[in-house]
């Protein structure tokens, strides 16, 4: 089918076309849509933002390889009449050696379906940007294949109706042995590559030194913000951001709408008081001292750092700022600064929310001391990280209760007996599912490797929107009374 596709091609040096299909094609250098656009865009950013280049070019390469993809899809489906999605997307591979992107070569572990459990694992054998990073004698600390990843899962997103986003887990440009590269709904990218890495430890995938694609954030962002200034103070409105400029050449300093908003409560109505001089009749006086000595060092050497204070206005409501750290955006052709900018956000609403978790933890903690067994309480995350755990849980499995919260030296899943934890899974699941309790009777694994049988009674935590939060139950030692009703059975 992509040979017939690719098989109507005729070429007119004359006139300076390729076409394929009774449609225009044009040749451009690998390398300049790989190693020399980072090279270029570090150039442009400057010294000392490399690390904002970098996320630039590969942000900007992504989308652009998507679009492509996604476009390309759409004209070779229509043209040659292909519905099914496996169709559709097994033609891409092909696709992608007949346009000189590269050839693919696609694992059996992928799961290729229209739905959120969607996973493509396949290699770019013959990347041209890993290529060209190699022709220019190039090494780099990160997976370079961007344009590659955003054709190929531009590709799939038509072939199959929904979002989809690759990223690269291992690289020739980096050192690696292959480019290989895992695909997946933007949502599920993050874990599925983390799955993935972890199954083959062989293969020595680092999760964390990955650049996952911002998928097209950047490009919704700032097209919301050139379509009109109202928006752009909407947004404002929304984030409680308010926003300064300072020009270093006259001297003047703006503020937007949503600034005076959060120093005063309201917009000044005649004229606008100076800025500066504003600020420091608000502060609060107990943070006067270290904000203004803040600030005149700031505007000393124009660098800084983000501060927290109060401000108190003019009705005398208390509120609790965050102003960011300074930055120079222009400069002057000899390299001196132009126009300062920052950020004010009213931060009232998620200090006062951060003061009732921690009363709200401090009451749940002081309620659960004195129940019986271990009381736990777990976040609906992707690895249901445990936010509490009482103590008792020592005395159950021999481990300290800090080894499971938060980050934790182990989970709890790990201390449930294998043969159990599919049952366990899928009654919190039928619990959660229908908003009740769930009640489970399994084993454990104590540390010195005996087997604890415990009983489970916990519940799901929903938000006002009905939306799962965590968990929160109980879970008793139940060894002894096993132990004694087993003893009896033998004894009849």
């Amino acid at each position: 089918l992509v040979a017939k596709y690719f098989g109507t091609r005729r070429d007119d040096p004359a006139q300076g076309t390729i076409e394929i299909f009774g449609e225009r094609y044009v040749l451009i250098r690998a390398a300049s849509l790989s190693e020399e656009v980072f090279a270029l865009v570090r150039r442009l950013f400057g010294e000392g933002r490399e690390g904002e280049a970098e996320e630039f070019a590969r942000n900007s390469m992504f989308d652009l390889g998507h679009a492509l993809g996604r476009s390309d899809a759409k004209a070779f489906h229509e043209r040659m009449h292909v519905t099914d999605p496996i169709e559709r997307l097994s033609a891409g591979p092909v696709h992608f050696a007949y346009s000189g992107w590269a050839s693919v070569t696609i694992y059996p572990e992928s799961n290729p379906v229209a739905d959120e459990g969607f996973l493509l694992v396949y290699d770019h054998p013959f990347s041209f940007e890993s290529d060209a990073w190699a022709r220019a004698g190039h090494a780099s600390d990160s997976p370079v294949c961007v344009m590659n990843a955003g054709y190929s899962s531009g590709w799939c997103e038509e072939s199959f109706g929904q979002p989809l986003v690759a990223a690269e887990v291992l690289c020739r440009a980096r050192g690696d042995s292959c480019c290989r590269f895992v695909m997946a709904p933007p949502e599920r990218i993050e874990s599925r590559v983390a799955e993935y890495a972890g199954a083959r430890p062989e293969l020595g995938i680092r999760p964390g030194r990955l650049a996952i694609p911002v998928f097209l954030a950047r490009q919704r962002m700032d097209q919301a913000l050139r379509e009109s200034e109202a928006g752009f103070r909407r947004v404002q409105e929304l984030a409680c951001v308010g926003s300064w400029q300072w020009n270093l050449e006259d001297n003047t300093v703006e503020a937007s709408d949503e600034l005076w908003r959060i120093l005063y409560g309201t917009t000044p109505q005649a004229g606008r008081p100076d800025l500066a001089a504003a600020i420091e009749d608000v502060i609060h006086p107990d943070d006067r001292k270290a904000v203004l000595s803040a600030a005149l060092s700031a505007g000393e050497t124009l660098t800084g750092q983000p501060m927290t204070f109060r401000i108190v206005r003019p009705d005398g409501q208390v509120r609790h700022v965050q102003a960011t750290e300074p930055e120079v955006r222009r400069y002057a052709p000899d390299g001196a600064p132009l126009l300062l900018i920052g950020a004010v956000q009213d931060i009232t609403d998620q200090v006062q929310a951060q003061q009732a978790l921690r009363d709200s933890e401090q009451r749940f903690k002081t309620l659960v001391q004195n129940i019986p067994g271990i009381s736990y309480r777990c976040a609906c995350d992707e690895h249901w990280t445990m936010q509490y755990m009482s103590d008792e849980v020592r005395n159950v499995v021999g481990y300290p209760a800090a080894d499971f919260i938060g980050n934790a030296v182990r989970s709890f899943a790990s201390v449930i007996h294998l043969d159990d934890r599919r049952l366990v899974a899928e009654s919190v699941a039928r619990g959660v599912k229908a908003h009740r309790p769930f009640m489970i009777e399994y084993r454990l694994v104590h540390a010195d490797g005996s087997i604890r049988w415990v009983y489970e009674r916990g519940q799901g935590v929903f938000s006002d929107a009905g939306e799962l939060a965590g968990l929160d139950g109980v879970i008793v030692d139940v060894t002894e009374q096993r132990e004694a009703q087993e003893a009896v059975v033998l004894a009849k």
